[in-house]
């Protein structure tokens, strides 16, 4: 049974060389052609870990990403950072995506490396000014209201229950707040066509497609033979 599938094969084979040969040929050059054709694309990115102000547009990644991907905002950056793009074009290849911990990264990708790295810096650095002023004029509100109930305290010499209440919580809150830090600076990476990678995988597609172009025929003559007994 054995030497007959063998010599099936060898005499298939020996039939069908040149198409063998061909198919992993044709696939390779395919694969290879197909890659050349695509252009190289720059993405730049940037990491930011967010802080903590009570500020769900600044602080919360989730809304974060949903809301700085908006017209709005983007129009804001354009203006304050002078960037010399339309908002659709920016739209086009930004993206904000949840890194866990509170960590966002912010990417941009584009055919041009100093379009890439321009945008992510401009969106970037008007991002970390923008919850700096935030964060400050938090930390401001609350300063000055402990400064009144200190006013209160020593010119009356005691505070109410609510007083000693609201001083309480605004120093816990002023100790929790958390400034909004750039984790890693912007960084450009490439991803460039690779045709000869590519072309030694459709090579191996190719011998695969090969083999299977030889051997199926006798599993099919196997079965075949199989119910017929």
């Amino acid at each position: 049974m054995l030497k007959q599938m063998a010599a099936s094969i060898i005499h298939r084979f020996k039939k069908l060389f040149i198409l063998l040969c061909i198919i992993p040929i044709l696939t390779a050059g395919i694969a290879y052609f197909m890659e050349m054709g695509k252009e190289t694309t720059y993405t730049a990115s940037t990491k930011i870990v967010l802080g903590n102000f009570e500020n769900e547009k600044l602080t919360n990644p989730s809304v974060v990403k949903t809301f700085y991907q908006s017209e709005k905002p983007l129009k804001e950056v354009i203006k304050e950072e002078n960037l010399d793009y339309s908002v659709n074009e920016i739209k086009d290849g930004f993206s904000i995506e949840e890194q866990g911990n509170k960590v966002i990264e912010m990417k941009y990708t584009s055919k041009d490396n100093n379009k890439s790295e321009e945008i992510v810096l401009g969106l970037s650095e008007y991002f970390l000014s923008i919850s700096e002023k935030k964060l400050n004029n938090k930390i401001k509100l609350v300063e000055d209201g402990l400064e009144r109930v200190k006013e209160t305290e020593k010119n009356r010499g005691y505070l109410e229950r609510e007083e000693l209440e609201y001083r309480t919580d605004n120093e816990f809150i002023l100790e929790n707040f958390r400034e909004t830090k750039q984790l890693e600076p912007v960084t450009v990476s490439t991803s460039s066509n690779n045709p000869l990678k590519k072309a030694i995988f459709g090579f191996l597609v190719g011998i695969m497609l090969s083999l299977f172009i030889l051997l199926i025929p006798e599993l099919f003559k196997e079965y075949r033979d199989d119910e017929r007994v």
